[in-house]
């Protein structure tokens, strides 16, 4: 899960809104992201579990739920119901458990609709917090004694990955220096990919053949990778979509491209 889906379902756990698996899910991707990111949402999980008491209480009578358990058996047993539920009793009347029904349904309803944009807003804004100090955290660690040549340094090299596919809006930077053992990757807003499919990072040779450098992925996001050598300036790189089980091709499907 990215972020904006992380923050909706911790949300929506604390609330209880969401089924078994769809918790498993979430409980997974959370273990799976950085500890600040991680920390964070359980944070504001808490701290919106608290308001959930603020939300009126839309708890149906029993004897109200059982007039509409009742009709909705005599419906489905007996066609005849159809017409003693919906039908005027008199020329300005409807059942009485008919009305009762709708407006536990209008009620709920508007609860339902007020608790989603509350939730929409809330997590928006969470979004924007959170994502900007997960980048700045990210960058940080990976980075660590290098950090001020990054910044600093005219040796350092930064690449932006230009988008090759239409409607792609991934962000991929690579920040490369001859006075570094090692070459980081940053990535972004990378969309989840279908059962069996990864991102990689690849170096293209003048032959067309590729050398996958990273495979990046999508549930833990920003991120910043760390590939185990450096890369000369003039080297090919690309983003693209390939099997999980075995390495990047040439054929693969290209996202995006750069040179360094």
């Amino acid at each position: 899960m990215n972020l904006k889906e992380l923050l909706e379902n911790a949300n929506l756990a604390s609330l209880g809104l969401l089924d078994p698996d769809d918790h498993h899910a979430f409980e997974a991707s959370l273990a799976r992201a950085p500890k600040k990111v991680r920390d964070r949402v359980l944070a504001e999980q808490a701290r919106f579990a608290g308001r959930a008491g603020l939300l009126p209480d839309v708890e149906p009578p029993v004897v109200l739920k059982g007039r509409v358990l009742d009709g909705i058996h005599a419906i489905a047993s007996d066609g005849a119901a159809i017409e003693e539920a919906l039908v005027a009793v008199g020329p300005s009347r409807v059942s009485r458990w008919w009305r009762a029904s709708s407006i536990g349904l209008v009620t709920a309803a508007l609860v339902l609709a007020g608790t989603s944009v509350y939730v929409f807003r809330h997590n928006n804004a969470l979004e924007t917090r959170l994502a900007e100090g997960a980048i700045k955290d990210a960058i940080t660690t990976a980075f660590a004694a290098d950090f001020g040549d990054m910044l600093f340094n005219s040796a350092t090299t930064r690449t932006i990955l230009r988008p090759g596919a239409s409607g792609f809006e991934g962000r991929v930077a690579v920040f490369s220096s001859e006075n570094w053992e090692n070459t980081r990757v940053f990535a972004d807003n990378l969309a989840a990919l279908e059962d069996g499919k990864v991102y990689a990072l690849v170096e293209v040779r003048a032959s067309g053949e590729v050398t996958e450098l990273k495979r990046l992925d999508a549930k833990v996001q920003p991120e910043v990778y760390t590939v185990d050598r450096p890369l000369a300036r003039g080297s090919r790189l690309a983003l693209v979509v390939t099997e999980a089980g075995r390495r990047a091709q040439a054929d693969d499907k290209v996202l995006m491209t750069a040179t360094v």
